[in-house]
C-alpha cells in the first residue's frame, strides 16, 4: 500500500461525495485515518448532508473512540474479492470518486514529484482501475483520437479532471441503507 495520503482538510472532497462507503474505500487504501472519517462525517452532519442513523452516529464518534468507526462503515471487499466479482455500483463510485481526487491531488503538485506518470501509474495500480485509465499510463500506446506523447497526456488529464469534476458535481450519491 502506498504511504501517501490525501489532505482532506483542505477540502479536497466534496462533502456531497462523502458517503460512508467512499470513506470506507478511502481508509481500506490507507489513503484517509478514522479521524479523517470522522472529521468529514461530522462536517456533513453539520451541513445536514447525513443520509441516515448510522451516519450520524459516525458523525458523532468522539475521538477516543475512532476504534468503534470501522463497525458502523460497510465493509470493502479485499483487492482479491474484487477481481473475482464485479463490485456494486457504491463500491464503483466509491473507486471513481478516489482516482479523481488522486488524480486531482496529483496534478496539483506536479512538480513535487520526480515522475508525476510513474505515481499515477502507481495509484491506478493500487486501485486496480478500469481499462478506460490506461491512457494515463505513458508506456501505453494512444488510444484513436486521443493525444500523443507526454504534452498531449497532460492536456488529456486535465481535461479529464475538468469532465470528472462537473460530471461527479452533477452526480447524486445517495446510499442504500
Amino acid at each position: 500500500m502506498r504511504d501517501t495520503k490525501l489532505d482532506l482538510s483542505t477540502g479536497a472532497v466534496d462533502l456531497q461525495f462523502a458517503t460512508p462507503t467512499v470513506m470506507a474505500y478511502g481508509l481500506s487504501k490507507g489513503l484517509i485515518s478514522e479521524g479523517d472519517v470522522i472529521e468529514v462525517a461530522l462536517a456533513r452532519y453539520n451541513s445536514r448532508l447525513v443520509q441516515n442513523e448510522l451516519e450520524e452516529r459516525i458523525a458523532l464518534l468522539l475521538s477516543d473512540e475512532a476504534e468503534q468507526l470501522r463497525q458502523y462503515l460497510p465493509s470493502i471487499p479485499d483487492d482479491d474479492e474484487l477481481d473475482e466479482e464485479e463490485p456494486d455500483e457504491a463500491i464503483r463510485l466509491a473507486q471513481r470518486v478516489w482516482i479523481y481526487l488522486t488524480l486531482r491531488a496529483i496534478r496539483e503538485h506536479w512538480n513535487d514529484y520526480d515522475d508525476p506518470w510513474v505515481e499515477i501509474e502507481e495509484w491506478l495500480d493500487e486501485f486496480r482501475a478500469p481499462d478506460a485509465y490506461k491512457r494515463f499510463i505513458y508506456y501505453e500506446p494512444a488510444q484513436a483520437g486521443r493525444p500523443r506523447g507526454l504534452n498531449g497526456m497532460l492536456i488529456d488529464l486535465d481535461s479529464y479532471l475538468d469532465r470528472e469534476s462537473t460530471a461527479l458535481g452533477r452526480h447524486e450519491i445517495r446510499e442504500k441503507r
